[in-house]
């Protein structure tokens, strides 16, 4: 008996170990991802914060009148449509897109309005295998990769940083000046970054969308 319980303590011990093991790889693994990325961010924040041109928002609006937003909206003669999200859709899309790792833990609590975004993105633009499709802002976003997989298109990043990899599909560029052909882009995505585009740059951003997409984009 004493035999049986000495192998089971052993057993529950080496069981111990190995969590241990494994908890300290998976941190060690974190903080080196942490730190591989460190040069990346602080190249993009001083560019932003230290920008002698840049307007920025001092405070955050306490209210924001969407209704008033969308009233502007058709005022100034776009179209606006509601669009109602399909959860069990959202949530599948979810599972099968299968977001790395280290995108959903970088982002938190907040992952899942950034997969939205591209899930609405996606929906949107009716990607497929016909396109040539650009993420334009696209910092660390794994999104023209895993769109590229998804939807068997032609897929670019773009963005002033991106992250070092061997990847020819990353090109750091102005985004209102981008080295693609005229009409050569079939759909343009800018998920949550129009709003970086300071002083005439917003408006120039439409025109180099404007050259570089083709008939329809």
């Amino acid at each position: 008996m004493s035999l049986i319980k000495s192998f089971v303590t052993k057993k529950e011990e080496l069981g111990y170990k190995k969590a241990i093991r494994a908890s300290v790889t998976f941190l060690f693994r974190v903080v080196a991802r942490k730190i591989s990325a460190f040069p990346y961010y602080v190249t993009g924040m001083i560019d932003y914060h230290f920008n002698p041109n840049a307007l920025k928002q001092s405070e955050i609006e306490p209210f924001i009148d969407n209704e008033k937003i969308r009233q502007e909206f058709i005022d100034s003669g776009f179209e606006v449509i509601d669009y109602e999200i399909d959860k069990a859709d959202f949530t599948q899309w979810i599972h099968e897109v299968n977001f790395p790792t280290e995108y959903s833990e970088d982002y938190g609590e907040v992952f899942t309005e950034k997969a939205l975004e591209h899930y609405l993105s996606s929906k949107l633009l009716d990607l497929n295998e016909n396109d040539v499709f650009v993420d334009v802002a696209a910092a660390s976003s794994p999104w023209y990769d895993l769109a590229e997989r998804r939807y068997k298109c032609k897929s670019f990043a773009v963005d002033l940083h991106l992250p070092p990899k061997n990847d020819s599909r990353l090109i750091e560029c102005d985004a209102t000046n981008m080295p693609f052909d005229d009409e050569s882009i079939s759909k343009i995505a800018l998920h949550c970054a129009y709003e970086m585009f300071e002083n005439d740059a917003d408006i120039n951003l439409i025109k180099e969308a404007n050259r570089v997409l083709s008939w329809g984009g």
